[in-house]
């Protein structure tokens, strides 16, 4: 998991570097080419499959995609872009920074670089993308290649009500989400809950990032023994909530 820069004492604090893509076979020629969010989505991407001991080839290419999930996308690239074309015009437009504006060119990076050539989607939802954007594999495939399986998606579950952007749902909501989501699991409760926001006070604000990590702590509760089950729950920006709820079922 690659976290965005966060305040504190206690964040994480992540600087690419040369050798954070020298490290992933990342050439200086294609790297240069990507803006910030897409530098992430590559390096992330590879430890992703390297950690699934997943290996692209030709007969598998096209049966194999991705989907990113990410709080408000190449945020920065688009502002900047439409500042300068509102400000000097439309021919001032950069027409290397324009590509970058586009929400599935991360993704669309990441495709290039593996040789992926299957589904790509860009799920940009506020914080609760991270859950809502999980790369799944079938488990009859995962057993057959000897995979080591975390965990198995037992039950997920999202809620909508109007909100001001910005506002944190009502408790009564957040409640209501996992009380669907254990019962899309066919349980009652879990053994361990794991939050973004808990996330976030650890490691700073890294938005997608910290409900996708709520989702790997749940999932490395219940890959150690920890826990038999587990939840992982974000909040949206404007009145959403998912709960997505993993264990291991009875042999």
């Amino acid at each position: 998991e690659l976290l965005s820069e966060a305040d504190g004492a206690a964040s994480v604090q992540r600087e690419l570097t040369p050798e954070d893509f020298g490290a992933r076979d990342v050439k200086l020629g294609f790297y240069r080419k990507l803006d910030r969010f897409s530098q992430m989505q590559v390096l992330s991407g590879v430890d992703a499959l390297r950690d699934a001991g997943f290996t692209i080839d030709a007969d598998n290419a096209s049966r194999v995609g991705s989907t990113i999930g990410t709080a408000d996308g190449p945020m920065a690239e688009i502002t900047s872009f439409q500042k300068t074309v509102c400000e000097k015009g439309p021919a001032a437009g950069s027409a290397f920074s324009f590509p970058h504006t586009v929400y599935n060119a991360a993704g669309g990076y990441l495709s290039i670089f593996t040789g992926l050539k299957g589904f790509c989607a860009t799920i940009a939802n506020g914080t609760q993308a991270g859950l809502q954007s999980v790369i799944l594999e079938d488990a009859a495939a995962a057993q057959a290649r000897g995979a080591r399986i975390y965990a198995e998606i037992l039950g997920y579950a999202g809620t909508h009500q109007a909100a001001r952007y910005g506002s944190e749902p009502a408790q009564e909501q957040v409640d209501r989400t996992l009380a669907e989501a254990l019962q899309d699991a066919g349980l009652t409760a879990v053994d361990r809950l794991f939050t973004a926001q808990e996330m976030k006070a650890r490691t700073g604000d890294a938005r997608a990032a910290s409900a996708a990590l709520a989702l790997a702590e749940a999932c490395r509760a219940v890959s150690s023994g920890e826990c038999r089950t587990a939840a992982a729950l974000a909040t949206g920006w404007t009145g959403s909530v998912s709960c997505v709820i993993v264990g291991r079922k009875e042999a």
